[in-house]
């Protein structure tokens, strides 16, 4: 899966690590510690403003725990815009969704742009191996060698095409991404 966030922040710091991935423990929807959760980040593009400090992020989960990305997020100080769970700031949630008003109250600005289902196909080989053999017997004096042929299978997973599939951008998100100095270039690399 890849995911595509608005967060808070001009991701300075974010972009300096370039492509990076965050590992740690997150809560679930019980607020029981989940453990291995990792996510790859990227942040593609940050500004100081208008409207506000923000930048946006490319995450790719390679667990799929609750809130995971949002979770992971937060912890590296650059919470997505409208999250008011995992790093709540009303004052400036207030701001993109009231001073705005492009953003639906229970909006987050975090959305699955692409999901790839892998569909291997099982292969088996067959080989036919010719071993040489011979046994003791109970005097341990050697027996006449004998030749044993056995099948010898390998089972291997084929790469295939599988299913990909593209969810574009939601008309909220895409509108407060135009707002942005970096909205040009987000709307040609997401088109």
């Amino acid at each position: 899966k890849t995911y595509y966030a608005l967060c808070r922040g001009n991701g300075e710091s974010l972009k300096k690590r370039g492509v990076f991935r965050v590992d740690g423990d997150v809560k679930d929807s019980r607020g029981r510690i989940k453990t291995g959760a990792l996510t790859e980040i990227e942040c593609l593009y940050g500004t100081d403003g208008p409207p506000r400090r923000c930048c946006l992020v490319k995450c790719k989960p390679h667990t799929g725990y609750y809130h995971q990305i949002r979770q992971h997020l937060a912890r590296e100080h650059h919470p997505i815009v409208g999250e008011n769970r995992h790093h709540p700031d009303r004052k400036e949630n207030k701001f993109w969704r009231k001073e705005l008003g492009l953003l639906p109250e229970s909006r987050v600005c975090l959305h699955c742009y692409r999901i790839v289902l892998e569909n291997p196909i099982l292969t088996i080989d067959e080989e036919q191996v010719e071993e040489e053999g011979g046994d003791n017997d109970d005097n341990n004096d050697k027996v006449e060698s004998t030749t044993v042929t056995r099948t010898r299978r390998r089972f291997k997973y084929i790469p295939s095409n599988g299913l990909n599939v593209r969810c574009p951008l939601p008309d909220d998100m895409k509108s407060l991404i135009q707002l942005t100095s970096f909205g040009e270039e987000t709307m040609k690399l997401l088109n």
